[in-house]
């Protein structure tokens, strides 16, 4: 296990300092994307190497390094609410699996207040956190929700909460293979945010996840599909598709960058565990390029055409440079920068 020696506020600013110098650093070298590209290629030989020698820790985590108590808590409400939202109801049962918590449970928290039996959480990292934040982020939750009672211990932390089970440093495409062949049917609700599109095969994950839910049950995904500024900062925000598709994996895979597994592939999916009659589904659209938040969440043939024009003719700048993957897929489809997934079990 990673160890750091330095004392939690210490570590805290540490991380902070970490994360400025990261973010200044991808502004600068983003301009260029060569250097970009070496730069990717590089970190992920470095988290390559750290998941042979088991050392799959991370201390990013934006609730208790950049936002304070009363905004960290904000925003696992408004997750959990957009879940509630999408799943059509405010109470929940049965077992419920959040992938990719980022060393937090408190959505996992909310979901237990709502009904929930129980909840898994899964992360391929293992998040080294500030407990002490931590702790007052789990407090704050208690005072607005009432869920002292799924406290075990004397004081607030992640591993001593009633009913919720924690994988860290487990990737979910191997816990949901495990899941899938062991004990099909046993989730209620699967949910994430912000995650599928760093997985390392969200396809897989998605078909052993349909597999892994009970009849009737559900799963939401919010899925964010840009670049996380790799490429974006000074150039076209889909840069990031000039790069060829053999190379992508060796700059991605290891780090958790995004996968550039693109709303097209989602759909085609979903479409076909639909016609075998095993899922009904629906895609939300939430963002597309040059528009970062649509006005409403919407299916994707409700947008009207005024909304595309911008978009596509951005698309059109770049185009004759995209990698011949994408060279063949639909301009509106490459458009979509970000949505929501709901489906529910049908069989």
């Amino acid at each position: 296990m990673y160890r750091n020696e330095a004392l939690p506020g210490q570590r805290q600013t540490l991380v902070r300092l970490r994360q400025k110098i990261r973010r200044s650093s991808q502004k600068i070298i983003g301009r260029y994307p060569i250097a970009m590209v070496f730069t990717l290629f590089v970190y992920n030989l470095w988290w390559s190497f750290r998941h042979i020698t088991g050392r799959s820790t991370t201390e990013i985590n934006a609730l208790v390094s950049e936002f304070d108590t009363g905004e960290a808590c904000d925003y696992i409400e408004r997750n959990f609410a957009a879940y509630k939202l999408a799943a059509g109801t405010a109470r929940f049962s049965g077992r419920m699996l959040e992938i990719g918590p980022g060393g937090s449970a408190g959505v996992a928290l909310l979901a237990l207040a709502a009904g929930c039996e129980a909840v898994d959480l899964v992360d391929r990292f293992v998040v080294v956190a500030d407990d002490q934040r931590m702790s007052a982020v789990y407090e704050e939750l208690a005072r607005r929700h009432a869920v002292d009672r799924f406290r075990t211990g004397t004081k607030w932390d992640k591993h001593s909460i009633s009913g919720i089970s924690w994988f860290e440093g487990c990737s979910a495409e191997s816990y949901l293979s495990r899941q899938a062949r062991e004990a099909p049917g046993r989730y209620s609700l699967i949910a994430s945010t912000a995650v599928l599109q760093d997985l390392y095969d969200p396809l897989a994950a998605l078909r052993d996840m349909v597999t892994c839910l009970d009849t009737g049950g559900k799963m939401i995904h919010a899925v964010d599909v840009r670049d996380q500024g790799f490429f974006s900062h000074h150039n076209h925000e889909l840069t990031w598709l000039t790069i060829p598709s053999f190379l992508w994996p060796a700059l991605t895979r290891a780090s958790g960058a995004p996968n550039r597994v693109l709303l097209h592939r989602y759909d085609a999916l979903l479409k076909e565990l639909k016609q075998k009659g095993v899922i009904e589904y629906s895609i939300f659209v939430t963002s597309i390029v040059g528009s970062p938040h649509l006005k409403i969440r919407q299916l994707f043939a409700e947008i009207e055409d005024s909304v595309w024009e911008p978009a596509l003719r951005e698309i059109e700048k770049i185009r004759p440079q995209f990698t011949r993957e994408f060279l063949e897929v639909p301009p509106k489809l490459l458009a979509v920068n970000s949505f929501v997934i709901v489906v529910r079990k049908a069989v």
